[in-house]
């Protein structure tokens, strides 16, 4: 690594590190980041455990530990193509400050690679949180050789190479060409949802892989599917051949990772300068015409500014709104296909059907449209210009009760659309589907609140990339975890009720107290907390 790039990679490490931010911040925000940091351990020790779990069955197994290379580099591979993807537009290109660092006697490529770097050495932390456990797992379990370990700990450093060089030229392509369209923000929207989805319901490759090969087959010999499926993958079949002692396949790897950044950084600097250009242009198509102008109550100004915040950000649309496309994707394909193919194909072989599972039905589609709401961040997104809002003749409570409409309003009419239609298509009667739109609008209004008051409890406004706000705030971090959990339990509570005799109709209107005390509860810390901005 030459100099110039290493000066340029320690700035961008500098600038947005959680630890050199901890040093440097007093006060209510030192909270929030010492809250953070500690969610982000612990969901690392979580996940550090499940791995040598798995790692450790495996293991038994099968005294080679052939599966447990490939398996972690597939998984590791799959988390950072999809994550990359979604940054590429924050991180590489149009950031916020572009034009000081072109303007610095630093090359094009030599700029473009430590914005990359850093997105790698950000991915490293996974990656290795993932590898070691494993290779720990295997190095007590199974034959694996301290050779072997050392191959595969020092591999493990490029493992997110490849992906996250496919999952940048991807987003580059993606850029790129919708900076040539008039209406370029939508285009780039569109190509990274299509994306998304394809990758979402990838899932059904695999099972296809697992018809092919065998389940039988697969039991019997994990070492032996997994192999089959790293013909699919060929670095994860490199990888395993590197740990068994291959000189040739550890060159293979590391010549392919540092090859394919060079040969992509190569490619990309000749048009850097251009898609950074389209994408901060905006063109003018006809003469500026002064129309009718409008008022609007503070409130109501407020949800307007969400909006135009909202549809003006390609990675806050994307971040916040692929719950609803998920869902809508979902609801449609319910009015082509009988729910029970539906469940049998999200569920093979499990014992349940689609009245088994309506009473958990609300909190299925919940878990989509509550997945990422606007409210723990938007408060953020305001950023270092909030001194201006705080000295407009705005009460906080105002503020934030706009941020919450606006997030209302963007989910509820999805939500209760979907269960609307998904609520008859699993056979509920009219009560029922009552109950599910009132317990869906409670529901969302519990999303709002709960996230509103992450936002302002963990705001953060000392951000450089809106990206540290959307993809690595505390807030929204400890919201999307909490909130996963409390869907899942609570669908599970669902099924379980429905299983032990207990009606729709009961559980609903249990679920339906519940979670409209705990939102009156979280409403009232709301204004309270709003009531002092």
């Amino acid at each position: 690594m030459n100099s110039k790039l290493a000066t340029l990679l320690k700035y961008e490490l500098k600038a947005h590190s959680t630890v050199n931010a901890l040093k440097h911040t007093t006060g209510k925000g030192k909270g929030g980041l010492i809250g953070a940091l500690i969610g982000k351990t612990i969901l690392y020790i979580l996940l550090a455990g499940i791995i040598f779990t798995i790692s450790m069955f495996i293991s038994w197994i099968d005294k080679d530990a052939v599966a447990v290379p490939i398996m972690t580099t597939v998984a590791i591979s799959a988390i950072t193509l999809i994550f990359t993807l979604l940054k590429t537009n924050g991180y590489m290109f149009a950031f916020k400050e572009y034009d000081m660092l072109m303007a610095l006697p630093f090359s094009v490529k030599t700029i473009a690679s430590a914005k990359f770097l850093y997105m790698y050495v950000f991915n490293l932390g996974t990656t290795l949180v993932v590898m070691i456990p494993a290779i720990v797992a295997c190095f007590i379990f199974s034959n694996l050789t301290v050779f072997g370990a050392v191959i595969w700990f020092m591999l493990s450093l490029l493992v997110p190479m490849i992906p996250m060089v496919v999952a940048t030229a991807l987003g580059s392509l993606i850029t790129g060409a919708g900076g040539k369209f008039k209406y370029k923000r939508v285009v780039q929207i569109v190509l990274t949802i299509i994306f998304i989805i394809l990758c979402f319901f990838s899932r059904f490759f695999f099972e296809w892989l697992f018809k092919t090969v065998g389940v039988d087959a697969i039991g019997m010999n994990i070492s032996s599917f997994m192999i089959e499926t790293a013909n699919y993958y060929l670095p994860a079949y490199w990888l395993q051949q590197a740990i068994s002692g291959s000189f040739g396949y550890i060159f293979l790897f590391i010549v392919v990772s540092v090859g394919l950044f060079e040969l992509y950084f190569i490619i990309i600097s000749r048009f850097y300068r251009q898609i950074n250009t389209r994408l901060k242009v905006k063109a003018f198509h006809k003469e500026f015409k002064m129309s009718k102008q409008k008022t609007r109550s503070v409130v109501g100004a407020v949800v307007n500014n969400e909006f135009l915040r909202f549809k003006g950000s390609n990675n806050y649309l994307i971040n916040t709104g692929i719950g609803i496309v998920l869902i809508v994707v979902l609801t449609i394909a319910s009015l082509f296909f009988d729910m029970d193919t539906v469940v049998k194909l999200f569920a093979p072989g499990a014992p349940v059907d689609k009245t088994v599972m309506l009473s958990a039905l609300p909190f299925i589609i919940y878990f989509f449209i509550g997945m990422a709401p606007t409210t723990p961040i938007s408060y953020s997104l305001e950023g270092k210009s909030v001194w201006i809002v705080r000295s407009l003749p705005i009460d906080g409570w105002n503020l934030i009760k706009g941020k919450m409409i606006f997030n209302y309003i963007l989910y509820t009419p999805v939500g209760v659309l979907a269960t609307l239609i998904l609520g008859f298509k699993f056979g509920g009667n009219v009560i029922e589907v009552i109950l599910f739109l009132i317990l869906m609008l409670v529901l969302c209004g519990f999303s709002t609140v709960f996230g509103e008051l992450l936002g302002i409890r963990f705001a953060r406004f000392d951000w450089d990339n809106e990206l540290e706000v959307i993809k690595r705030g505390a807030a929204n971090g400890i919201y999307i975890v909490s909130n996963i959990f409390l869907s899942l339990i609570a669908a599970t509570l669902g099924i379980v009720s429905f299983i032990f005799g207990v009606s729709t109709v009961v559980f609903c209107i249990g679920a339906f107290v519940l979670f409209g005390v705990i939102t009156l509860i979280l409403f009232m810390a709301v204004k309270k907390a709003a009531r002092k901005l």
